[in-house]
């Protein structure tokens, strides 16, 4: 998706969360980027992510997004999202060993640390659906 930075950030935080911002997302025809909590990476890894943007996406195949896979400062879960093919990846590392991350991701047409900083935060709301189409909508 070439228009991500018109694309809205949406940060989820389980299977819901997801269902209800492709739902929001499909409804109003937008864009969204879903993003992973800080450091969830490690605890819940790449491929768990993945997965659990794939289900939604089975469930809302019409919704273009991008995901965004905090690794917190964990470079080895950088490099599985890389091979999971992660669209988005945070992570926090010293000068060198970024730029090497950096250069992978380009290679194979991924984003790292390119992240907007405005976002919808679920982890606290109640009516994640409503939220979600009054942030995607606005």
């Amino acid at each position: 998706m070439n228009k991500s930075t018109k694309s809205k950030v949406i940060v989820v935080y389980n299977y819901s969360h997801v269902i209800f911002a492709m739902k929001a997302a499909s409804k109003l025809k937008k864009n969204i980027i879903i993003a992973s909590p800080p450091n969830a990476a490690t605890y819940m890894g790449p491929l768990y992510f993945k997965k659990l943007l794939k289900k939604g996406r089975l469930l809302f195949p019409n919704v273009k997004y991008v995901e965004i896979l905090d690794c917190g400062n964990d470079t080895g879960l950088a490099l599985e999202a890389i091979h999971y093919g992660i669209n988005r990846i945070k992570i926090k590392c010293n000068k060198t060993v970024l730029e090497k991350i950096k250069n992978i991701c380009k290679k194979k047409g991924l984003v790292i640390n390119n992240i907007s900083k405005k976002n919808l935060d679920l982890k606290y709301v109640e009516d994640v659906y409503s939220e979600c189409l009054k942030w995607l909508n606005n």
